[in-house]
């Protein structure tokens, strides 16, 4: 029921292949040099649990079989006639389509999935939830079969945001300027995959928030365990790892005797400068200016003693999976 039972010594394998689903590696610049400069350090280990996506609209599928000749709901098109036809509030038309297939033993060419207005998904609705069970009532009865999930039974199905155990290390120099960054991720995926290893993978990436470091050195293990699945969750992996870095920043703003505004002004990444994958920043993505519009409203909250709280992050985003 953890990952940490789940790779210990011994224990069973939940898959043929093992119980580690994946392993992703960042290295990059001298870990050794960065340390040797570093005067200011902190670290921890956070723990983050599985979080609901809570969309309003729960799941919904309308499956029409191919013998089907009654009148054509909107928005279906007469050519689909003929074809098994799944009506779905999903985030992957295309691979509802794989996957429903593959349930019934039927091509691809004979099942057509139409995609009709989800309302939230928020990455809820990116995996089979009642797509292939209204199907697969539809083609066996030969009639038209509409599967709809309560509230309960939505939270009980459908995959959540990966529970992680991240820890970080980070330093900085006398001046404040960061050093390295060092992280271990393990993500519990639960039962199966779903997008567990390119959960990890993008938490694994994103574990230096978006600061300049000289050495990083960061590693993500998704790994399979009883627990309930988990999936695809707005922010993709990153909040988790966000929350992680974002405290520690705080922590050495406080050892070296900076403000925590001016802390991430002076080590906001920049464009030229790299990411944590080295891949270098081309485009000016208003860090700075976002951190410096702040600022006067910021000062004031200090000067009047109000708790304050400060958090950046970044997220890649891109046509298609960016």
């Amino acid at each position: 029921t953890s990952p940490e039972q789940a790779l210990a010594p011994g224990a069973p394998a939940l898959h043929p292949e093992g119980n580690l689903l994946s392993h992703s590696v960042v290295r990059r610049g001298d870990l050794g040099d960065a340390r040797a400069a570093t005067v200011f350090r902190a670290e921890a280990t956070f723990s983050l649990p599985v979080v609901e996506h809570a969309f309003l609209e729960p799941e919904s599928s309308l499956a029409l079989p191919a013998t089907y000749d009654g009148p054509l709901p909107e928005p279906l098109p007469a050519d689909c006639r003929g074809t098994l036809t799944v009506l779905s509030g999903t985030q992957g038309p295309f691979s509802d389509r794989r996957q429903i297939a593959s349930v019934l033993g039927l091509p691809e060419d004979q099942v057509r999935v139409v995609l009709v207005p989800p309302g939230g998904g928020f990455g809820g609705k990116e995996d089979l939830s009642v797509q292939h069970h209204a199907a697969l009532a539809a083609h066996l009865c030969g009639r038209p079969v509409n599967v709809t999930f309560s509230r309960a039974e939505s939270i009980q199905v459908h995959p959540k945001r990966h529970a992680m155990s991240v820890h970080t290390a980070v330093g900085c120099d006398a001046a404040g300027t960061l050093t390295y960054c060092t992280s271990d991720i393990v993500s519990d995926t639960g039962a199966y995959a779903s997008l567990g290893g390119e959960v990890t993978e993008r938490a694994t990436v994103h574990a230096t928030g978006p600061y300049r470091f000289s050495a990083v050195e960061l590693v993500g293990r998704a790994v399979y365990t009883n627990n309930p699945p988990a999936g695809a969750m707005r922010g993709f992996g990153v909040p988790q790892v966000a929350f992680a870095v974002e405290g520690l920043v705080d922590r050495l703003a406080d050892a070296a005797g900076l403000d925590r505004l001016e802390f991430r002004v002076r080590n906001a990444l920049r464009p030229g400068w790299p990411f944590s994958t080295g891949q270098i920043l081309e485009d000016d993505v208003q860090f700075v200016e976002t951190l410096e519009a702040i600022r006067p409203a910021y000062e004031a909250a200090l000067a009047a003693g109000e708790t304050l709280g400060l958090a950046c992050a970044i997220k890649n985003v891109g046509i298609g999976v960016g």
